[in-house]
Formats: C-alpha cells, sequence, structure tokens
C-alpha cells in the first residue's frame, strides 16, 4: 500500500551549498557549480488522501502505545518514509522505526523481542522483520553504528495529523543514506538536494564527525560533477 502522508513540521535551515570542508581545496573552484542546492519548496502538499493518512497515523498511534507502555524508549522515522517529511510523498511499503530499547529485567542484553512480544499479544502479525500494523510493513530498528544513534538522539519532534512522533533530521537521512550506499539511497540524497532542505552546515559536521567526507566528494564526482 502507497502512503502519502501531511506533514506539519518546522521548517529546516537552507543553505545553497556544502561549506568548503566538505571538498578538498584543489576542487573549492568547481565547489558553486558542482554542489550548487536548488531553492524548491520544501514541503509536500497538504492534500493528501485521507484513507492513506488515516493508514500512517493508525500506525503511529500503535507504536506511540509500544512507547508510552515502557517497551520502547524515544523512536525516530528514518529511511523512506522520513525522507517524506522533507520531500513529495512517495510509495513505499514499509516504514523503519530506530528505537531506544530497555533492558530485559535481570539482563544486560538489549533485545527486539518485548516489543514483538507485546505487539503479538494484542493480536498484530509478524512477517520476517516486519510487524503488520494496520496493513503497512513496521521494521523497528536499534541503532546499528554511532550515525545511527546519533540520529536518534537528535531527531526531531513533529506531527502527522496532529498525532505527535519523532523523525530523524533531513542531515542525518542524508548522511545514513550516503553511509548505507544503494542505488535508491543516491537517488534519495539527490532529491533532497533538490529540494534545497539541508542544512549544509550541518551536514558537513555530521559527515566529518562520522568518517564520510570522502564518500561525499565521491557522490559529487558521480553524481553532480556535470552540474
Amino acid at each position: 500500500m502507497g502512503i502519502g502522508i501531511p506533514i506539519t513540521a518546522a521548517p529546516p535551515v537552507v543553505q545553497s551549498a556544502p561549506p568548503v570542508s566538505a571538498i578538498p581545496a584543489a576542487k573549492q573552484a568547481r565547489r558553486t557549480t558542482r554542489f550548487r542546492i536548488s531553492f524548491f519548496n520544501a514541503f509536500p502538499p497538504s492534500l493528501i488522501y485521507p484513507a492513506q493518512s488515516a493508514v500512517m497515523k493508525a500506525t503511529l498511534e500503535v507504536i506511540n502505545q509500544v512507547q508510552a507502555d515502557g517497551v520502547i524508549g524515544k523512536y525516530a522515522i528514518g529511511g523512506a518514509v522520513g525522507a517524506i517529511f522533507y520531500l513529495e510523498p512517495s510509495a513505499t511499503l514499509d516504514i523503519a522505526i530506530f528505537v531506544t530499547l530497555q533492558n530485559v529485567p535481570g539482563s544486560s542484553l538489549l533485545t527486539l523481542a518485548p516489543i514483538y512480544d507485546y505487539l503479538v499479544a494484542r493480536g498484530f502479525k509478524i512477517e520476517k522483520e516486519y510487524v503488520i500494523i494496520a496493513g503497512w510493513q513496521v521494521q523497528f530498528l536499534p541503532p546499528g553504528n554511532p550515525l545511527e544513534q546519533e540520529a536518534l538522539d537528535q531527531a526531531v519532534a513533529t506531527e502527522v495529523d496532529g498525532l505527535k512522533t519523532c523523525v530523524m533530521t533531513a542531515e542525518h537521512l542524508v548522511a545514513i543514506a550516503l553511509k548505507t550506499a544503494r542505488p535508491k539511497d543516491f537517488a534519495r540524497i539527490l532529491q533532497f538536494i533538490d529540494a534545497g532542505v539541508l542544512d549544509t552546515n550541518k551536514l558537513d559536521q555530521i559527515l566529518s564527525r562520522h568518517g564520510l567526507l570522502e564518500k561525499w566528494e565521491h557522490f559529487g564526482d558521480k553524481f553532480l560533477g556535470n552540474l
């Protein structure tokens, strides 16, 4: 089922191009044209199919209840659905929820089992790595590296049809996409650039902290070199 979502979020800070530190000095002269970020409308249209919005809201209501009952700590929407909060709506079949896991009583281990147990006990079905909520595939993910942990920690509060939730920042979504480096991730990065929603100083700091500046340069050479 494709999902289109009306989003209410604070406008991100927009800058016109990445800072000089993101690119080696020898290539600074080409920086402006190669990494120019266009100023387009940053937000999706407010008129989205009500049925689709209802599915998203119903899914988040369940996730919020999981959190309220203490099964998970802070969570943040990432992946393709996280990107919808900043880009035009797109069809997607699953939602990635990055979560802070609670310790199992009497154990130092962190596990997703309490989430699955909680939801199965309430009638939800498990299919492979997904929980089916309101007909939507939901994948709960603990942060797999320091970048994802930072993205979860710094996720921003927003609303979907009046329902409170959290989403990763645009800059963290881009950095994670760059690190993951699948073709669809590169396509999403280009969408972020074209949308003009990135705070490039913030992105530069994230890329630097997590050792991704070289990959960013390679991305620019491959996809933006002729701009």
